[in-house]
């Protein structure tokens, strides 16, 4: 039975990470992303530009800056979605060592 609750877990956990979304696949440099287990091939637009791109100086950029909403939150409201995540995470790891201490 237990190695039975063990192969289950693995592949809970095997499926879950099957099934995230590389993050990779937002940088606009990437020409191949993976999403699940599809491949997708973006064209760079380095292989189609017809003239070479405009050097990005300071006094051609905004002044401005990319805030997530996030970003504009004050720490009070921040914290809950910080100790939620925490707690996400830690979870699982928390209910594995009881299990494992338990069937000792």
């Amino acid at each position: 039975m237990r190695e039975y609750s063990i192969f289950v877990l693995m592949v809970v956990l095997a499926t879950t990470a099957a099934f995230s979304i590389n993050r990779a696949c937002a940088l606009p440099g990437r020409s191949v992303c993976r999403i699940s287990n599809s491949v997708v091939f973006r064209p760079s637009s380095a292989l189609f530009a017809t003239e070479p791109p405009e050097k990005i100086t300071r006094e051609s950029e905004a002044e401005e800056f990319f805030e997530s909403e996030m970003d504009r939150k004050p720490f009070s409201e921040k914290l809950p979605a910080a100790m939620a995540f925490l707690g996400a995470v830690s979870l699982p790891f928390l209910v594995g060592l009881i299990y494992l201490y338990q069937n000792k």
